[in-house]
């Protein structure tokens, strides 16, 4: 058994916003021909203020295309300056500045307001611009993305990182290439820099209705590291995932404050940086899955399989007892939330979400029917054999990092959002 350890604690929250929309394009017969089929959304964006901040952000918004003034020129990137009651709440620059010592009350909010998309306008992209005010070598600010979809239909949503290299306040961020961003979330703004969160909101099928409802959070803190990631052990996981038989969750702590910030090490680096309690695998910081993440999430009735990772007497288990709590844990993997997990580094994904069942035991009815991929990085993956093999999964969401061929797996619906 691991031994239980605190986990790593960080100095304090700089910012957070909350970014509450809904978006609804009414039913459309045919193609998108009459004018009355757009969009309309208010968006809303505070703030909230912790101890020590020291950092400026500012909201642009950008509908590619868009003359709202009809003078026949595109109108290009607006940078949000008024809360909802029409006043300034942005310096001159379009930033909100919060400085260290201000107290950790909600702060100005500002107001993105209503505005149509159409047919010929089906996108808008939001760009939060942080710029680090701290001018100390080796004081880092951590970005943490929570986006929270409680509807969303005929909708992608992609959400990319930038820390620009060359990039000053009076810049827009819309003049970035989209080329240039990544999904390296765990990148940390450092002293004086920037860093740019690139939303992409669009229509897929241009020829149905569309509509998504939920919201995005976004969370600044202290760090004192280039980089806030943490390598998962498998090992360590796969122990902890039989013994408790709903580790299917993985989230930042700072997304979930009302959970234990201690827990059973589940770090590569036996630092308590990752920790399991309950359902949960938590950290303060991007997980990241090893290169060869091969059966991390398989469950194996059959030990005779030449895929089965372990076996029972390394855990000091007779196979009747391990089997028995296998069989638990494949009955609890309803679902899993992967909000903070990494896999860009990831070469092997073999058998990841595989079923191996032994002739001892009757096949059991699928629990897992709904896989949401969307923010899995297969760039790097060169083998992926019986990834799913075994499950019944009707649905797998996968996004715009999405490389692998899974023409096999025909009992699948396989949607790019």
């Amino acid at each position: 058994m691991a031994k239980q350890v605190s986990s790593k604690k960080f100095k304090t929250t700089v910012v957070s916003l909350c970014l509450g929309f809904l978006m609804v394009v009414g039913a459309v017969i045919g193609v998108w021909a009459a004018s009355t089929q757009n969009y309309k959304a208010g968006f809303n964006v505070s703030y909230s203020v912790g101890d020590n901040v020291a950092a400026k952000v500012r909201t642009e918004y950008y509908v590619p295309n868009a003359d709202y003034d009809s003078n026949g020129v595109e109108d290009g990137a607006h940078t949000v300056t008024t809360n909802e009651a029409g006043d300034t709440v942005t310096g001159e620059d379009g930033y909100v500045t919060f400085n260290a010592g201000d107290s950790n009350e909600t702060g100005a909010e500002v107001y993105i307001g209503d505005f149509g998309l159409t047919p010929q306008t089906p996108k808008v992209i939001f760009y939060f611009t942080i710029h680090n005010l701290i001018e100390t070598d080796g004081s880092y600010i951590q970005v943490i993305v929570d986006e929270t979809y409680t509807s969303r239909e005929n909708v992608t949503v992609k959400t990319t990182y930038l820390n620009p290299e060359s990039f000053t306040l009076t810049s827009s961020a819309s003049t970035m290439s989209a080329d240039d961003y990544t999904n390296k979330q765990y990148d940390n703004v450092s002293a004086q820099g920037y860093k740019i969160i690139r939303v992409e909101i669009a229509v897929r099928n241009q020829n149905k209705s569309a509509s998504i409802e939920g919201d995005i959070g976004l969370g600044l803190y202290y760090h004192e590291k280039e980089q806030s990631v943490s390598i998962l052990s498998f090992e360590k996981f796969y122990y902890y995932s039989i013994e408790c038989g709903e580790a299917n969750r993985f989230d930042y702590i700072q997304n979930k404050p009302s959970l234990a910030t201690t827990g059973i090490d589940l770090s590569e680096e036996g630092d308590g940086s990752i920790w399991g309690k309950d359902s949960y695998i938590l950290s303060y910081n991007t997980i990241l899955l090893p290169a060869n993440a091969a059966c991390f999430f398989q469950v194996v009735m059959d030990y005779d399989s030449m895929y089965y990772p372990f076996y029972p007497d390394s855990f000091g288990m007779t196979e009747e007892e391990f089997m028995e709590m296998d069989i638990h844990r494949y009955q609890f993997q309803d679902r899993f939330i992967f909000n903070n997990l990494d896999t860009s580094q990831v070469t092997n994904m073999a058998n990841l979400f595989s079923v191996s069942e032994s002739g001892d035991y009757e096949p059991f009815e699928e629990c897992l029917t709904t896989l949401d991929l969307s923010m899995f990085d297969t760039t790097n993956v060169t083998n992926y054999a019986n990834m799913f093999a075994g499950r019944s999964i009707e649905t797998v969401y996968i996004g715009d990092k999405w490389t692998l061929d899974v023409s096999e797996y025909t009992d699948i619906n396989f949607i790019r959002v």
